[in-house]
């Protein structure tokens, strides 16, 4: 499930329209066999046993991760405007790519049945909050590929316990998957060693802000209904059993 604000425009029985969403599309740079490559996004480039990202833009980018060979490794930090990031991966040698979100603005159609709608304001002012459009989503029970990646994380930290950079992707996998208290203890971990961290906390500190986000909007159980907040329409049983209200002119979409 994932939360983008924009601007209503329409509606029908079937479908919602809403403009002006800031969206954070995949974006993949491959390296290959050279040392350098760059688009108009992103430039990357290997020099001895670092990698140097540089952001070509004027809003954030999300770095996810790094691959090399079949190695894919979690980074998750967040270059700023025209910000170059210095990156530690192994085996640079190798063939590298790079895994990251970057910032579009476009217009959106949603199915109604898929998504639940909170009013935010009855007007909107334009604004890039990087909580929201680099947010992280929240996982399913039973997702293999979060619980692989929390193992996985859990093993670096047992061997490196002041690694900074484990220690944050720990606390954004645990984000995922609803478990805010541990969450919060290695987010504010990592933060505590930013001077270790490539982005220096900056990806840390918003995703401490969209945990507390989170905690402030928790769900609410009454019985048999689950009650999201008095900013929104409806109590709902399940995400695909939902009637939208469409009073306001700006909505936070969740789907």
């Amino acid at each position: 499930i994932h939360e983008h604000v924009g601007i209503f425009k329409n509606y029908s029985a079937d479908f919602i329209e809403i403009l002006d969403v800031q969206f954070p599309q995949r974006h993949r740079l491959e390296l290959g066999g050279q040392r350098s490559q760059k688009t108009e996004w992103l430039s990357a480039q290997v020099d001895g046993k670092t990698l140097k990202v540089t952001n070509n833009t004027t809003r954030p980018i999300l770095i996810q991760s790094v691959g090399t060979g079949d190695k894919e490794e979690m980074i998750n930090v967040v270059a700023a405007a025209r910000e170059t990031i210095e990156l530690y991966p192994e085996n640079l040698t190798e063939a590298v790519r790079l895994n990251t979100r970057v910032v579009r603005e476009l217009d959106m159609i949603v199915p109604r049945t898929r998504c639940l709608v909170r009013h935010r304001a009855s007007s909107y002012k334009q604004e890039l909050i990087p909580e929201i459009v680099f947010d992280l989503g929240i996982v399913l029970r039973g997702n293999s590929l979060a619980e692989a990646r929390e193992t996985r994380l859990r093993r670096q930290l047992q061997a490196n316990p002041r690694s900074a950079l484990a220690a944050v992707n720990l606390g954004a996998v645990l984000m995922q998957r609803g478990e805010y208290d541990e969450a919060d203890q290695w987010l504010q971990k990592g933060i505590d060693a930013r001077a270790e961290l490539p982005d220096n906390g900056r990806r840390a500190r918003m995703l401490l802000n969209e945990l507390n986000r989170r905690r402030a909007k928790a769900p609410v159980y009454l019985g048999s209904h689950q009650q999201m907040g008095s900013n929104l329409s409806t109590a709902v049983h399940s995400v695909d059993d939902i009637t939208v209200a469409l009073a306001a002119h700006t909505l936070r979409m969740f789907f």
